[in-house]
Order: structure tokens, then sequence, then C-alpha cells
């Protein structure tokens, strides 16, 4: 059964979100976005074992449903015949084949030629487990030219759609390659030491590298290895503070993601719950100088653990520039009042603040635009890791008007998004739903119909939720709230200080 909800917020009379609910029937299903019919408006997809669901709209209630052949492995989803209509184009052993997504097309798909293939062992493993297609890059354009990219034993292939050769480029072990990694040194402590002896300081670092082999640039991003999976968070590292700033992690200051401004983030303090910022911008000289020299400036102290995602960068006032968003929550276990209050409730007070960039000054404003008052578990503080206390968090504009909003889990079932406003954060948030079943990550953040409103998709084990947004930005403001904690650090610090007695 599919349920759509529409969730309202408190202060209008409009829908934020619509609610999809999707029952999955393989738990390994993955989702994706394509713009399928040609209308602008992207289709979700949903690849749930050897069965492709196309959600029109991104909407549960219109569902067309194809059914892959047993042996699939490489998909993608793309117009290979210039009729305006995305076919999917699969690998099925040696065969290429393509399905036509219209409605009432015949369920057998099209034969385009045979071709051996690095994919043929994939579908191999396919056929002996259903539900193992993945999505990849097979459809590529290229001098005005639809290409299939497929890789063979030594060479990648560009093949029409009829089976023709057009070009092949060198994969094999001597082809050239570059190097590429996520980040180039991760660091960390050994405590006890693993290989030093007990009262020694042993310190271990980690460098991955991923060899990969030199194409054109028009003809990048093809995938000839594995599909591509989630990237996990990297967690901030305590140790960090006792490096140079400019190993520290760090985020683009502006929000089009120029590397050329950045802000250098770590922690320090007791419990590690003050981050130090050190922002590099290019010293004076006009900005008719691209080339000018980048200066790392003074390092500035916040009270608050630093919150970031790798897929935001949040900029809530629409200046252009990315913001900065702490966390803050008093120590577990101040006294045995607190605790034992804790334990019963099973919950603990919990503070959001966003900080504005200011651009003139090169740092960011000590006064929060914004703050969050909240109670989260407190199974979701591990002992002695500054760990934020929400989960599965969405910095994006999910309304529409030009700024970044917040959204999260607070409890395993559910999702909360604030609207951030020249007046902050409502006290409620203005949007809330809870799930059947606990949400596990976040799958997509899109502008699903190219109007500047973030559509959200949630997952759980059994199922996607698709938030689809429908707010209008002309949405009234929140009422303002009498909330020290949103007037200042000093403040919310005194705040702190009343909870830890």
């Amino acid at each position: 059964m599919i349920n759509v909800t529409v969730a309202c917020a408190g202060f209008a009379l409009m829908a934020f979100f619509e609610v999809h609910a999707i029952p999955l029937e393989n738990r390994n299903a993955i989702s994706f976005f394509a713009d399928v019919s040609g209308d602008k408006t992207a289709n979700l997809i949903v690849l749930d074992g050897l069965l492709l669901r196309i959600f029109e709209d991104a909407r549960a209630d219109a569902e067309q449903r194809i059914a892959l052949q047993p042996g699939a492995s490489a998909v993608d989803i793309a117009d290979i015949d210039g009729d305006g209509l995305c076919e999917v184009v699969a690998v099925q052993g040696d065969r290429i084949v393509a399905y036509k997504t219209a409605l009432g097309a015949p369920d057998v798909p099209q034969e385009l030629f045979r071709l051996d293939t690095l994919y043929r062992e994939m579908s191999a493993f396919s056929a002996d487990a259903p539900g193992q297609p993945f999505i990849t890059t097979l459809v590529i354009r290229r001098d005005g030219s639809t290409l299939l990219a497929l890789p063979r034993e030594d060479t990648l292939e560009l093949r029409t759609t009829d089976g023709d050769l057009v070009e092949s480029f060198p994969i094999g072990a001597d082809a050239p390659r570059h190097v590429g990694y996520g980040r180039p040194f991760s660091s960390w402590t050994a405590r006890p030491p693993q290989i030093a002896s007990e009262d020694a300081l042993e310190w271990h670092i980690s460098r991955v590298l991923a060899f990969k082999p030199t194409f054109p640039e028009d003809i990048i991003p093809v995938e000839i290895m594995d599909p591509v999976y989630h990237r996990a968070a990297q967690r901030l590292l305590p140790e960090t503070a006792s490096l140079n700033p400019e190993a520290w992690p760090c985020f683009p200051l502006r929000k089009d993601g120029s590397r050329r401004e950045r802000a250098f983030y770590a922690l320090e303090g007791s419990e590690y719950r003050t981050t130090i910022i050190h922002v590099q911008r290019p010293v004076s000289g006009g900005p008719d100088r691209p080339d000018r020299e980048l200066r790392v400036g003074p390092k500035r102290s916040y009270p608050g653990v630093i919150l970031t995602e790798e897929e935001d960068l949040p900029d809530f006032n629409g200046d252009g520039y990315v913001d900065m968003v702490l966390w803050k929550t008093p120590s577990p276990a101040p006294t045995l009042d607190a605790l034992t209050r804790a334990l019963m409730g099973g919950k603990w007070p919990a503070w959001i603040t966003t900080h504005l960039y200011l651009p003139e000054q090169g740092r960011f404003s000590p006064r929060p635009s914004g703050s969050i008052a909240l109670e989260a578990r407190l199974s979701w503080y591990p002992p002695g890791v500054p760990a934020a206390p929400v989960q599965h968090v969405v910095m994006r504009d999910m309304d529409g008007d030009g700024r970044a909003d917040f959204g999260c889990s607070v409890t395993p079932r559910s999702f909360s998004v604030w609207r951030h406003t020249d007046l902050g954060f409502a006290e409620a948030p203005d949007f809330h739903h809870e799930f059947q079943t606990p949400i596990t990550a976040v799958e997509a953040r899109v502008d699903q119909d190219g109007r500047g409103r973030t559509s959200i998709v949630l997952r759980s084990e059994d199922y996607i939720y698709m938030l689809l947004a429908a707010a209008s930005p002309d949405f009234a403001p929140p009422p303002p709230r009498d909330d020290r904690s949103i007037q200042d650090l000093a403040a919310l610090d005194a705040l702190l200080r009343e909870e830890n007695r």
C-alpha cells in the first residue's frame, strides 16, 4: 500500500512537503532521479531488485513498473533514439538491450547488439542473486552523437547504439592513469599503543589512493569498475587541532564551491566542545586579481561543536557565502539529579545555532542568527565522542526563498524542518512528520522541478519516504520568540552552566 500525506506548516495554510511512503520489495533497492518524459521535472526511479519502478513527478501514486530480465547488471536511463522519452539501457550477459518507458510499450526489451564486457561477470552474479543490478553511466553524448561506453578487458569502447565501434581508450595494466582520492591524509592516536611500548605515543597516518585510467574530459564521468556507493561522513578527530591549520578538515566559503576561500576547523577545549576556525582568503589587492595570494587568518573560537554535512553548503541569508552550524549540549551526567531526569526520560537538552559568515570581517559571527532548542535521545551520545545529538541532517533551501533551512531527525522515526528567516528559526518546527519505520539514511536531496526547493528522499529498511517539496516562498515570517538562547552565546553558555549545576 502506498501512503500519501500532505504536511502543512503551523503558521501558514499551505503544504510544506507532500510525504509519499513507498514500500520496498528488496532491502538493497536503490533510488535516483531522471527526467524520463522530458518535461523538465525529475522522476523518482527505484531499482528494486529486478523491478525498475518509475514514479512520475516523484509521486508515489503515479507508478510505472518495468521488469528487467534475470542477468541484468549495469543499468542506465537516457533517451537514445531522440524521441524525447528515455529508454532503460541494460547489460544482460553479452546482450546490450533497451526497454521502452512509454506507457503500453512491450515488456520484452529490444536487443541493440552483443558484446563481451566487464559487466558480463557481474551479470552472472546477478543471475544467481536477483536484486543485484546497479546504476552506472552507460550512455554518453559526444560530438552531438549518442554513444554507449562499455568497458572490456583492456579498453573502454565507445559504440553507437547499433554496436559500431567509434573510439576506444586503454584501461589495462599499462594504460595512462591518474590518482584520485577524497582527502589526502587522516591520522589518529593509538591508545593503547598497538606497536610501540606501553608508555610511547603512537600515531597512525593513513592515505587512501584510487588509481583511475585517464580519459578525455568530455566522456567523464564513466565508472568502469564498480557501482558508486554512498560515502560515509568523515568523523572529525580531536587530535586535528595539534596539526597545521591547512591540514585540518575544511569547507569552501563560497556557495559555488570555489576552493580559493576556505574555512579550516577543529575541536579543542574541555571534552572537545569548542570549535576553532581559521579562515583562508585572498589578501587585499582588488577583486580584479584572481591570482591574489591566499592567507590563513587568526584562530577564532566558538563555544559548541561544528556540524557539517558533506553534501550541504548552507547559506542561511542568501548572500552567496557558506555559514556555520554549531551544536551545544550540557555534559552528560553533571549531577545526580540531572542524570536521574535524563535516564527516566531518555532525552537530553541540545541547541543548534547558525552563525553567518561576515565577508567584510573575514570571520563567522559569534552571535547566532538562529537557534533551535530540542531534546535529543540520550542513546545518541556515545561516551567520549563529540557526536551530534541529531541525525539525518539536511541544510538546504527547502521552501524556495533562496536561504538554507535546517532539517534533522530527533527521534528514529521522525523528521523535522525549521525555516530560517530574518528572525531566525521559529520555536516549533515548520514541518514535522512521524514515519512508519525508523529512518536509516538521507538517500537524496534534489531540486526536483527546478524551482529552487529541495525535495528529500529518506530511507528505511523497508520503505523509501519521498518528501516532495510543495512550499511557496511567500510564507508568513515566524512570530518573534522570547528565547534567550537566540540572543547571544553568553546567554546560551549561562543556560548550559545552569543545567550543569
